[in-house]
């Protein structure tokens, strides 16, 4: 064994404790407990980059078997099968050069399948009913409500409400994860380029959320999904689409928001904040649809 194996075995020693310590700090600390937990796959992306494919895969292994016996051995299967397959992946395909957009779909697709198996695992091989735990969840919510002497119509709408999402599960899951696909994998791209780039590799961000432009077709998508909205295919269709325009509202935001020179951060909860709120929810999601054809930051100009 070389000098130059051994190092690549000690870094991944490293980043692999680095993993390790995001996923063990998002269980003990709230508000800093779910983004470390999305970006824990960074480490190994950076590994992957560094050292290949082969070391990476055994540095997640070597986490999973950690995070085990720390926290419970069912957890060894959830790292590997998440963390490790996006970690490896993104890292293999920002290695192999792939542009960004496609760096970026095959994050997207990693989570997906990830939670897919996750989701196969665990109804086919360890019987357990998601659909039912979920339901129990939210029958537990409602009780709570009704303990704190929320009124009973109140009560019998977040039923409805709860029925509703329970249905949307069912027939849009995939779609959904895929949506969720979308945000881990932008956001691990996006930490892994930064970290690449203070190790001086010569990657650059070819995204740039302020100029976030979709083309045209997305917006007869979007429409025709409106139209086929009461077919499951349509509900699909529009959960995605629905999901990219808003991102596009957002992006046209957060454009105009920086012509106020404001700090990121303060911008970042601004917009967080704005999206908790329903009726500037759906501003945003029409801004996000005329820009496709209006245009407001003059992107083709430029």
């Amino acid at each position: 064994m070389d000098s130059l194996e051994v190092k690549g075995i000690v870094e991944g020693a490293l980043l692999s404790g680095i993993t390790v310590l995001l996923v063990v700090f998002s269980f003990f600390i709230p508000l800093f407990g779910g983004f470390a937990l999305l970006v824990s796959p960074v480490p190994i992306i950076i590994l992957s980059v560094r050292w290949g494919s082969k070391i990476s895969i055994l540095s997640s292994l070597v986490v999973g078997m950690i995070l085990g016996s720390l926290i419970d051995p069912s957890f060894a299967l959830f790292s590997i099968i998440t963390i490790g397959l996006i970690g490896v992946s993104m890292g293999s395909a920002l290695e192999e050069g792939f542009s960004s957009k496609i760096v970026f779909l095959i994050g997207a697709t990693a989570v997906t399948l990830a939670i897919l198996l996750l989701v196969f695992i665990n109804i086919y091989i360890l019987n357990v009913d998601i659909l039912a735990l979920l339901d129990e969840v939210f029958r537990d919510s409602l009780e709570i409500y009704r303990s704190i002497g929320i009124s009973e119509d109140q009560i019998e709408a977040a039923g409805q409400t709860v029925e509703l999402m329970q249905y949307i599960i069912r027939v849009a899951f995939i779609s959904i994860i895929f949506c969720l696909g979308m945000v881990v994998s932008a956001v691990n791209y996006y930490f892994s380029i930064v970290v690449l780039k203070r190790l001086n590799y010569d990657y650059s961000l070819d995204f740039s959320f302020r100029r976030l432009r979709f083309p045209k077709w997305l917006g007869y998508i979007y429409i025709l999904s409106v139209l086929l909205i009461g077919t499951d295919i349509g509900k699909n269709i529009f959960i995605i689409s629905n999901f990219l325009v808003l991102a596009q509202g957002i992006g046209v935001t957060y454009y105009y928001l920086l012509r106020f020179k404001l700090k990121k951060a303060i911008i970042l909860f601004f917009l967080i904040l704005i999206l908790l709120i329903p009726f500037v929810n759906h501003l945003i999601l029409v801004i996000g649809l005329l820009d496709i054809w209006i245009d407001f930051r003059s992107l083709e100009k430029s």
